[in-house]
């Protein structure tokens, strides 16, 4: 995978990560809905930031 992938798909997992915690916390749903959406996101959020600060780094 070239760099400039690795870095727009980490982007683009950080985005979506932000974007399933909105959803998890503001929107009403199912119990185990909003709770897989909010912990999933804060997952996501993570693994995309770690990610992206490697390969900003190599």
């Amino acid at each position: 995978m070239k760099r400039t992938h690795k870095i727009l798909s980490s982007i683009l997992l950080v985005i979506i990560g932000w974007l399933m915690i909105g959803v998890g916390f503001t929107m009403k749903m199912g119990h185990p809905v909003n709770t897989f959406l909010l912990l999933f996101g804060i997952l996501a959020f993570i693994v995309g930031a770690i990610w992206f600060i490697i390969c900003i780094k190599r």
